[in-house]
């Protein structure tokens, strides 16, 4: 009985470690290195591109949704820094990829650390003078054989190609 008691205190962690390591899984694809230059977000952050991931799966819970064929789930890997000495909110709302007919495909989940934001009001606090790296998924799949333009605070951004 005593054993138990201590089991469920920890379970809230190991849902998170759970959810994470799903979301790992669901990204174990392909990954697409891009040398991109630092982009200004906001004054006082600046960003750039690490890389792109094809998936044919994506996880949201206990719900698995699997891409149709010819299309993949992308998922970027940005690096923010913020300039300021003061911490400033970093709305991942503003951000979108489109495809070459102009479709855009909206973030859907951000993960940094431990920590992850499925759904609305995907922003988090970038503290003062730090640099971190935060994975973004988009939403709807996105055709499997196009690279991404990328759309930040309506501003489009032409990506340089990938590298292997």
């Amino acid at each position: 009985m005593f054993y138990f008691q201590h089991i469920n205190q920890y379970a809230p962690a190991m849902k998170k470690l759970f959810i994470l390591s799903l979301c790992f899984l669901t990204f174990s694809a392909i990954a697409q290195k891009v040398d991109s230059p630092m982009y200004t977000f906001s004054e006082g952050i600046e960003y750039k591109l690490v890389a792109f991931n094809n998936s044919k799966t994506a996880g949201e819970g206990n719900v698995t949704y699997i891409a149709k064929k010819g299309t993949a789930y992308k998922a970027g890997w940005f690096e923010f820094t913020n300039t300021t000495k003061e911490d400033i909110e970093v709305n991942f709302e503003n951000i979108f990829i489109q495809d070459s007919k102009g479709n855009k495909y909206f973030a859907n989940a951000v993960a940094q650390a431990m920590k992850m934001t499925i759904g609305k009001h995907l922003s988090y606090k970038l503290k003062a003078g730090k640099t971190k790296t935060y994975m973004v998924e988009f939403r709807p799949p996105f055709p499997k054989d196009e690279f991404p333009t990328l759309v930040v605070n309506d501003k489009v951004i032409e990506l340089p190609e990938p590298t292997k």
